[in-house]
């Protein structure tokens, strides 16, 4: 499906959030109230039976009874539930739905398997896209979006993030928060039951916006497709993996995670010490366009083994011409 009907995921004009329940600290008014000071533009409209107001705003009862079409909904209601409240809502004209739900989709059950495949036949008649499910939800931030459920402050900046953990997003959004390091999406695609990190790095490889992508990955089910896409996003920007070694699995089978990473022209690293790290890395380097590289030291054997490194990885050592060579000389005596 690749980036079909996304723009609307991800940079929607309105936006339908529905809910249950009277709680004030439910999903759908946690959501309801983030959206506001993220600052977005459009009408966010809640759907709510339970409640005549969610953050101060007027519920309605339906999706029927909505003003207008909403290009985005985000339904935080029982996964059950969905598969009608996405007919409807395509009968209407959404074009994308997130999925926020505590319910783990357990597909390996027949009765989960039953579910994903109704939510997905609802969706398929108006080429709606499903993002989720997810515990989280997901940020577009150079479009004013947080429709996440957390409490902390999260800053527009130029790094894509791609995750299937809630978790870890939680923590990079933590993290990042401490160091005033923005994102331009931060996005937990959870079960993938539609959209998965193949849509996502094709719609982020051409997002002006996002100029390096990061991503937490355990799996990846069509490497084909993964592949396609990591190749054409990594010939345009930075794109760094984490992918935990399941020791359940054969040593072989990591050694294929590796070299298809390398032969994408993705970064992979080991812990989330260092994607933190890349995090910091990437958001302060600028652009490289070429593969020519000056290298500067103060030891000729630490230079002779980078450029060893960087040609085998491809690179070409660049050369310096005579002007720079006197101004080099007058700033660094011997």
């Amino acid at each position: 499906m690749t980036i079909r009907n996304l723009k609307y995921m991800f940079k929607p004009s309105s936006i339908a959030i529905i809910g249950r329940g009277a709680a004030d600290d439910g999903p759908d008014a946690v959501l309801q109230l983030n959206l506001i000071k993220a600052g977005f533009k459009g009408p966010v409209m809640p759907v709510n039976p339970d409640r005549r107001a969610v953050s101060g705003v007027l519920t309605y009862n339906n999706v029927a009874s909505l003003p207008e079409v909403p290009e985005l909904a985000i339904i935080t209601t029982a996964l059950a539930t969905c598969p009608q409240l996405i007919s409807e809502l395509g009968a209407r004209g959404t074009r994308a739905v997130a999925l926020v739900s505590d319910e783990m989709l357990k597909t390996s059950r027949s009765d989960g398997a039953a579910l994903r495949q109704a939510i997905l036949d609802a969706a398929r008649p108006h080429l709606l896209r499903i993002l989720g499910p997810d515990r989280l939800g997901m940020a577009s931030l150079v479009h004013f979006i947080n429709a996440t459920l957390s409490h902390s402050r999260l800053i527009p900046g130029h790094i894509g993030l791609l995750t299937q953990s809630s978790a870890i997003m939680r923590a990079l959004i933590k993290w990042a928060d401490e160091r005033q390091v923005g994102f331009s999406h931060m996005i937990s695609l959870g079960a993938r039951l539609d959209v998965d990190f193949s849509d996502m790095l094709d719609y982020l490889a051409q997002d002006s916006q996002t100029h390096s992508i990061l991503m937490y990955l355990e799996q990846v089910r069509n490497p084909r497709k993964f592949m396609s896409a990591a190749r054409v996003a990594a010939r345009v920007k930075p794109v760094i993996v984490l992918k935990p070694r399941n020791y359940d699995e054969r040593r072989v089978e990591d050694a294929i995670y590796d070299a298809a990473f390398r032969r994408a022209g993705l970064l992979r690293v080991g812990t989330i010490e260092r994607l933190f790290n890349s995090v910091e890395t990437v958001a302060s380097a600028k652009p490289v366009h070429k593969n020519r590289l000056l290298i500067l030291g103060n030891s000729r054997s630490a230079s002779l083994l980078a450029s060893d490194m960087l040609r085998r990885r491809g690179g070409v050592l660049a050369e310096i011409g005579n002007d720079t060579q006197a101004t080099l000389a007058r700033l660094c005596p011997p």
